[in-house]
């Protein structure tokens, strides 16, 4: 079944439809790219976000690594600009105008905590790589911690999904600007966060929304055997369609060691495995 929705809205069911590449455990998605003439952009300045867009003349003149920081995606009445909002982080660029990989990272927190900046190395990481890192806020659920009252009135899912999906969409529609090219391939895109309802929780399993257009997958193996279990009959489920997955052994790290060590320097856990499907699987040559 397909469902109409806005393309914001199906752009994401939970990060697990997303494009081409994803890396579950830290939540980092990644948009195929096709290596065709990028749209046509204009090239804004650091920190400047009068850019967004394509325009009819692109300037090819050679650009430094920049960064662009608290674009809003969209704009929600009540909602704090901050939890709209996405940085750009892009590289050095001898032609701008030929558009180079973009990544997309949705922090984490169990959609209670987290925010944008919380980066560790990954920025200059994929900027190494030559990508650019586009990394986006969301609404928060609240912090049972803090407020266990569940109200009925709370963020709760699918809010987190369909922001994640319109800035996925902004990130389509706009990132020539930046350097990056946006031609993907068709983008489909506890209790606090999803609520009681069975049929909403099933919604926003991935492992229901497996198909043989899902995008490759690469893999944080860890926790305990349960977890490693459901990670398991996940890739089982998406090799089977003959769709790529790839896993990284990383029982020796915590869930926030495993987020870290993307780009850290001197890892050899997370890293080495991550710029390879990278290189060889999202955006090979």
């Amino acid at each position: 079944m397909r469902y109409k929705w806005s393309f914001a809205t199906r752009a994401i069911l939970l990060l697990s439809l997303l494009t081409a590449c994803g890396n579950i455990e830290g939540n980092l998605v990644a948009l195929r790219i096709v290596k065709s003439k990028s749209e046509s952009g204009k090239v804004p300045q650091s920190g400047d976000a009068s850019g967004m867009g394509s325009v009819a003349n692109c300037n090819p003149a050679p650009r430094a690594a920049a960064e662009f920081k608290n674009i809003k995606y969209q704009s929600l009445s009540g909602v704090a600009d901050n939890l709209q909002s996405l940085d750009i982080y892009a590289p050095a660029l001898s032609n701008p105008c030929s558009g180079v990989p973009v990544i997309i990272w949705v922090h984490g927190g169990g959609w209670m905590i987290g925010d944008k900046l919380n980066l560790n190395s990954k920025a200059e990481f994929y900027r190494s790589l030559g990508y650019i890192l586009v990394s986006v806020n969301y609404r928060l659920s609240p912090d049972v911690r803090v407020d266990p009252s569940l109200s009925e009135s709370r963020i709760k899912f699918p809010d987190h999904p369909n922001d994640v999906g319109a800035a996925v969409a902004w990130v389509h529609k706009n990132i020539s600007g930046y350097g990056g090219n946006p031609s993907a391939r068709q983008v489909l895109i506890y209790r606090n966060a999803f609520g009681d309802s069975t049929d909403v929780r099933n919604l926003a399993s991935p492992k229901n929304h497996v198909s043989k257009e899902s995008p490759a997958f690469q893999f944080a193996r860890r926790g305990d055997m349960a977890r490693k279990d459901i990670l398991s009959a996940f890739s089982a489920s998406l090799q089977t369609l003959g769709v790529v997955t790839s896993t990284i052994e990383a029982s020796a790290l915590t869930h926030e060691e495993v987020n870290a060590s993307i780009g850290a320097a001197g890892d050899t856990v997370m890293t080495p495995y991550v710029r390879d499907f990278m290189t060889r699987v999202c955006f090979p040559n």
